[in-house]
């Protein structure tokens, strides 16, 4: 089995070195995955029937693709669980939904739009400069970038309450942008 293709869990500080060493997970698992067969086959499969070269409609199938295939669990504090898009779409070909959190779907999002060669930037979003709790992929399409974030629906909220009886402000007033 290849490096790319297992679950990698690791402890992580709670400051900005355990997202920024996040972050550079992120970005490596999106990077070679773009070019593994599996999700080659998945993009094919998702742009099928698709006018060429529309983007956002891409964007969209990639958006609904990840809301069925992965179901949003929040990782234990301190360890931070990212999975490759491979591992996602096995499973779901498999007819299982992977359960990750908001990590895993911006690697799937991330690797399945640089497939398409669809510009990919990942956004950390914090309630405080440098204490950054949540990230999300944006995709360069239409002229601007657009927000890709499967949890902003229904599980983000959970946390945002969590993180609010532990003393953080429920806003976001700090964010960072990587541009894979």
């Amino acid at each position: 089995m290849d490096q790319a293709d297992r679950t990698r869990t690791r402890t992580i500080p709670l400051n900005y070195s355990g997202t920024r060493a996040t972050v550079k997970v992120i970005i490596n698992l999106i990077r070679r995955g773009a070019a593994d067969p599996v999700v080659i086959a998945q993009r094919d499969a998702l742009v099928r029937g698709l006018r060429e070269r529309d983007q956002g409609a891409e964007a969209r199938a990639i958006y609904e693709f990840a809301r069925k295939a992965v179901r949003y669990t929040e990782d234990p504090p301190t360890v931070d669980t990212i999975k490759s898009a491979r591992f996602v779409i096995e499973n779901f070909n498999r007819g299982m939904r992977t359960a990750a959190d908001c990590a895993t779907q911006t690697v799937l999002i991330g690797t399945l739009a640089r497939s398409l060669n669809i510009p990919v930037r990942i956004r950390i979003i914090g309630d405080q400069p440098r204490a950054f709790y949540h990230v999300h992929p944006e995709l360069f399409y239409g002229g601007r970038w657009n927000a890709l974030d499967v949890t902003a629906e229904t599980a983000l909220q959970p946390s945002i309450k969590r993180r609010a009886r532990l003393g953080y402000k429920h806003k976001a007033q700090a964010a960072r942008y990587f541009v894979i």
